[in-house]
């Protein structure tokens, strides 16, 4: 889990950085995948955007792992990305509720469970996961 959540604090460090940049004449309009408009946009760390389709499509059959334009290597999966996440979570949540630990005096190797787990909802986030967004939401309450 460690090594997917540096992956994805690397992604979303690197979506900042595009932005940041501008989006050097980046046509976010066309999915160069479909070659239609961009449904469901998803901007990758590399400034460019595909349909979530398209880009759920690719990795499901393992077709590409790299952008289809620059070759940059595509973040981890929005989906496995929240999943693992929500598990860190519940892992943690369950200490919690049994009395073991407290939110605010986590021991060091929980407490980097759950900041790998709001680096990885924050990755799916920023891709678009609506699910991951609402999870993140309830980290931040706790």
């Amino acid at each position: 889990m460690a090594a997917v959540a540096a992956e994805a604090r690397r992604a979303t460090l690197r979506r900042k950085a595009t932005a940041a940049r501008g989006d050097g004449g980046i046509d976010k309009a066309m999915c160069v995948i479909c070659v239609g408009a961009v449904v469901a946009p998803v901007e990758l760390p590399c400034g460019h955007a595909y349909c979530g389709g398209c880009l759920s499509e690719l990795r499901t059959k393992k077709v590409a792992q790299a952008c289809p334009l620059c070759r940059a290597e595509l973040p981890p999966g929005l989906d496995g990305l929240h999943d693992l996440a929500f598990r860190a979570y519940k892992r943690v949540r369950g200490m919690v509720d049994r009395g073991e630990v407290t939110w605010v005096s986590l021991p060091p190797s929980e407490q980097e469970e759950m900041d790998e787990a709001v680096a990885m909802l924050t990755e799916a986030g920023d891709q678009g996961h609506v699910l991951a967004m609402v999870s993140l939401g309830f980290l931040m309450i706790w």
